[in-house]
Parts: structure tokens; sequence; C-alpha cells
């Protein structure tokens, strides 16, 4: 499996970079300083990822268990699972039987157990490739072994956490015990962020000993990562499976993969963790007008296809479902991943929120309205942290003057410069644009402050690069919508 996980992690980078560095543009993307900024946390995980044991990372070590675990003559054990905690609490992840391969599967969607297709950010499957089930519960809950087995793992774990602020190496307690199937099969199952451990590697534990206490350390929240695996002689390795079965219509994916294995019901009648999903806390409105009078708008957030110069479907769709066709107000060019307002060059320009400035300056690039002759505007970028623990950017694009300077702390409100006509612009506007950092894609994601109100479900929360818009203008503070 070590040799697997360096496989899954050198993927995922290998992607991520050629993603990054094309030249087909078809995400909406930051600019090209962002970009090369992040190849280069990219190929800095993959070192330090590489570099460290995988027989740390899923304790390859071990072995044993049943030879004639061919997955065509393999027979599912008898459940013997318990519960590793007494009370319900609700579950973000689930297990993904698409890809179970976490930062490396980014198709936008996962299949749960049953079947089911949910989409990135939907509730049950905010992280894509996820392998296992992760419950939020209060740090310091009791967490108990759920067969009786032997300790294999009781310790703190190195780590980078890929975050939008850089790769930051962590310590995740952990808990791994190995247990023996009804059928003879070895399993393992594993127990990580915990906040403290009960148990040590060697100890022989009972289904429902305590073995240690929820927390949040790592890369995480307060919640509890549960996942399981199976030895499978033949191939000399764990493969992660998933303790509630497969009870979908067809074949389970997963069992179907090349690296994956079939999974049965592990969990005992009357001892099955409740799957209550939990549902994301929207942020609390936080942004503020950037100016102080009322501007036309020339362009709208295209909730259709927010990838400009590269949709040309001849249509956007705004934030309260209306379709526009090209050229009717509002919509000057189709895929628009903004909103533009028209304005004198010179006009002052506000942060949108408290924040850190990330970055202030020109940036060049290409510009597809005069024969993509490279031409250098002046942006700045601030970031902010929204009440729900978000994080966003603010985007002020074609700038006459800049008034910041990157790492400067901002209130909202506070002059960052004045609006100009520099860059890929035909007239003096301001271009407004804000983003959304995903954890579960390890990327920035244009959204749209004024969300989604249409009588329908949003188009771009419901593509595979898109996410969820909320609004985000605080009470009488939204600039007004004037064609």
């Amino acid at each position: 499996m070590c040799c697997s996980w360096n496989k899954i992690v050198l993927l995922w980078v290998v992607r991520r970079v050629e993603v990054i560095k094309s030249n087909k543009n078809y995400k909406p993307r930051l600019d090209a300083y962002e970009s090369e900024e992040l190849v280069v946390r990219l190929t800095q995980f993959a070192a330090v990822v590489v570099s460290i044991s995988a027989a740390v990372l899923l304790n390859a070590c071990g072995g044993g268990g049943s030879e004639d675990d061919d997955e065509q003559s393999w027979q599912p054990p008898s459940p013997f699972f318990e519960k590793p905690f007494a009370s319900n609490f609700p579950v973000t992840n689930l297990f993904d039987h698409d890809l179970p391969f976490l930062w490396v599967d980014d198709n936008g969607h996962m299949f749960d157990h049953a079947g089911t297709r949910r989409n990135v950010g939907e509730p049950g499957a905010y992280i894509d490739g996820h392998s296992g089930y992760d419950w939020i519960m209060p740090e310091g809950t009791s967490l108990k072994a759920v067969a009786a087995g032997e300790v294999v793992r009781a310790e703190d774990v190195m780590f980078p956490c890929p975050t939008a602020a850089g790769l930051p190496v962590v310590v995740q307690k952990l808990v791994q015990i190995q247990h023996t199937a009804p059928n003879g099969d070895f399993y393992l199952s594993r127990y990580l962020y915990l906040s403290t451990l009960a148990v040590s590697v060697g100890d022989l534990v009972n289904a429902g000993q305590i073995i240690g206490l929820s927390g949040k350390t790592g890369c995480t929240e307060s919640h509890f990562h549960f996942q399981v695996y199976r030895w499978l002689g033949s191939r000399g390795e764990w493969v992660t499976v998933d303790p509630y079965g497969w009870t979908g219509a067809y074949p389970d994916p997963w069992s179907q993969h090349p690296e994956g294995a079939a999974s049965s019901p592990l969990w005992i009648a009357g001892q099955v963790p409740t799957l209550i999903l939990h549902s994301p806390t929207p942020p609390s409105p936080f942004l503020e007008k950037p100016f102080d009078s009322d501007f036309l708008v020339g362009n709208l957030f295209d909730h259709d296809l927010p990838f400009p110069f590269v949709d040309n479907n001849g249509y956007s769709v705004d934030h309260d479902g209306t379709q526009r066709s090209i050229g009717a107000p509002g919509v000057g060019y189709d895929g628009h991943a903004g909103h533009d307002w028209y304005m004198l060059e010179g006009t002052d320009l506000k942060a949108v929120a408290d924040g850190q400035v990330v970055v202030a300056g020109e940036v060049s690039g290409p510009c597809p309205l005069f024969s993509n002759v490279v031409v250098a505007g002046k942006v700045v970028q601030i970031q902010h942290t929204a009440s729900n623990g978000s994080l966003y950017r603010s985007v002020y694009g074609h700038l006459s003057t800049i008034a910041v300077s990157v790492g400067d702390t901002v209130n909202g409100g506070q002059n960052i410069g004045v609006s100009g006509n520099t860059g890929c612009s035909s007239a003096p506007h301001l271009h407004f644009q804000v983003y959304r950092w995903l954890d579960s894609r390890l990327e920035w994601v244009t959204v749209d402050p004024y969300g989604w109100t249409g009588a329908y479900p949003d188009p771009w929360s419901e593509h595979p690069d898109g996410a969820t818009s909320y609004q985000l203008w605080k009470a009488g503070l939204a600039p007004t919508l004037i064609f």
C-alpha cells in the first residue's frame, strides 16, 4: 500500500500542475502569479508526503490473513463491529465508492454505499474521494474499539496539511486496531484526529473499550475520522473498504477498480452508527459596497459557465436565474466570472471587509479583446475569513492606482486604490470578483456574492468545477445592479 499511496499523491500533484499550467484556461483561476505560487506549493507538498514512510501513513506492516481472498471467491464475514461512540452525531463526509483517493479524485461527485450520487459540497460530500466517515462531535467525546483486537498503532503522526495558507506540518493523533473477522479475514479500524490516546501499541482491547477521546488535532475542525481496511493476501496490501457495505442497484465501482476491494456490512444489528447528514452553515453576510455611489453594471456573474472567453453558448444566467442573451443589459460578453461596474477613472475603491492583502500590483497576460496582445493590469486581492471559518478573496481589477501593499491588514471600508482602465479593459470600470477556498479540492473557486435565488438549482453549484454561492452582502450594503 505504501507504493500505492505515493503513487496516488504524485498522480494528484501531476494532474493539478498540468491543469494549472495548461493554456486551456477552462477554469476560472486567479492570475498568473497565484497559479505559479500554487504549482510551487503542490510540488513542495509532494516532496514532503513522499518522503514520509507510507508505513507510517497506512500501517502497511503486518499481513497474514487468509490467502484465499481472491475477490471472485471471497466470502464476506458476519457483521462484528459495534458503534465507536454512544450518541448520534452528524456526518460530513461519507465513503466515496467512486474513487476513495483523497485529493486525487476531483471529478466533482461521489457515490455513497447506497449508490446515491452526491455532488461535492452537498451534505455528506464535502470532500471528493473520501475514504472513510467523518462525524462532527464535541472535543473530548469518548471513542470505543469497534471490535476485539490488538492495537498496532497509537501515536502522533506528522503530516502536511494542504490549506489556502500553505502546507504547515501538523500533528495528528491516531489509533489503529487489527481485528480477526469471523471468516478469518484481517481488518484494521482507524481512529483519527483524537485529542487523547487511552491505549498503547500491543494492547489487546475488547469491543466497546475506550481507546481515546475525539479532538481536532491535525488538519481539521473538531471531528472524528473513522476508516476501515481489509487485508488482501493475494495482493499483499491493506485496502480501504466501507463498513456499511454496498447496497446500490448496480455493481460497486470500488470493488471493480484495480486498486479496490469488495465492501460488506460490518456493523452488528442495532450497532450501526446513524448517518445523519450535516448541512453546511452559510456564512453570515460580511461584505460592504466597494464604492460610495451607484454605477451602471456592464457584466454580471454568469452562473451558467463563468469561464471568461471560453464559454460561448450565447447566453448568461444571473443570480436570480434569469437567462440573458449576449448583448443584453448586464451581459457584455459570455462567461463573465464577476461583476463589472462602469465608473470614471479615479473613483475611490474600498475593501469590502476586514482582511489581509495577498496581491497588490500589476498582473500580465494575453487579452482576447486585443488579439491576445499581452497587457498589464493593476490588481488588488484581499483575503477574508467569514463567520463560518470559510476563506474568501475579493478581487479588484483594472485599477489606475494601488494604495495598499502585500501583507497589509485592512479594515472594511478602507481605501485600497482608485479605479482605472488598465489591463484587459476597453473602458474605465471596476471588475469585482469573489473566490472561496475549497479544502475538498485545494483550490480557489469563483462564486457570486449575490448568492443564488433562482427557482431551479444553481448550474454553477452543480458543475464539477463550481461551488455554492451564498449572499455575502450585508443588509443595505449590496451594490445596486443598475443596467
